[in-house]
């Protein structure tokens, strides 16, 4: 009899166990991380970022992202480029909802306002900076930012507000303001002094989104120039006048 009460508790904690072992594997199956980065260009010269409107990003980000009824996760990473060679990057976390069994509702509530907080904070942080800067370290801040993103990330979005026009010790774009064409043409280059400098990573499955006017030739070609870059690098481009 003894015997077979034994047989009975130890099937019962092994029922249990596949039990938990099956309710976390469904949360790592159906709970993704998804990753968003806004680069805000604060150099004296750009145009867009005197345009940026945090309030309204802000509420296209909630409807992009469609937290809703989602139990997905969220790092939001936003970050400004200008005369500093190391970019910083602000981070609002939103973790996985756990979906298990003895999940709470409630918890799920309060980490979104947290997140939403934070995600509004950091925006009103990047509008808040001077548009005084004399340099454009565009592409190091391109590569501090992408390097951060999960590799294991359901998608991988990057919007940048900016004109294109990178001025840095790296590559100095305004060498070609009279021939802006001539930054295709240089294209191989160009890159190569930028990778001597900080390597790009591989792009896979990143969309990349510049937000410029593109209203004259030097903006329109370096839009072409990151668009070449990216898409060399793995990823999808965008080029849009606004967000």
């Amino acid at each position: 009899m003894k015997e077979i009460q034994n047989i009975k508790i130890t099937t019962s904690k092994v029922g249990v166990g596949l039990l938990l072992s099956l309710m976390f594997i469904g949360t790592e199956l159906t709970a993704q991380i998804v990753e968003v980065g806004i680069i805000r260009d604060v150099s004296e010269s750009s145009n867009e970022a005197k345009a940026f409107d945090e309030d309204a990003i802000f509420r296209k980000m909630i409807t992009y992202l469609d937290l809703k009824d989602s139990d997905q996760g969220v790092n939001f990473r936003t970050a400004t480029c200008g005369e500093s060679r190391i970019a910083e990057i602000r981070l609002a976390p939103l973790q996985k909802a756990d979906d298990s069994w003895f999940a709470s509702s409630s918890e799920r509530d309060k980490a979104l306002r947290q997140f939403l907080a934070k995600a509004k904070v950091d925006l009103d942080y990047l509008a808040d900076q001077p548009c005084d800067e004399q340099q454009t370290n565009l592409y190091r801040t391109i590569v501090a930012i992408t390097k951060d993103f999960h590799s294991s990330a359901s998608s991988k979005t990057l919007f940048i507000f900016s004109d294109g026009i990178e001025v840095s010790s790296a590559f100095n774009a305004l060498r070609y303001k009279n021939n802006p064409a001539q930054v295709i043409t240089d294209f191989d280059a160009i890159v190569e002094a930028l990778e001597r400098d900080a390597l790009l990573p591989d792009l896979a499955g990143f969309s990349v989104i510049l937000i410029t006017p593109g209203k004259t030739d030097m903006e329109l070609w370096m839009s072409r120039f990151w668009e070449r870059l990216i898409k060399a690098k793995g990823g999808a481009f965008q080029a849009r006048a606004a967000f």
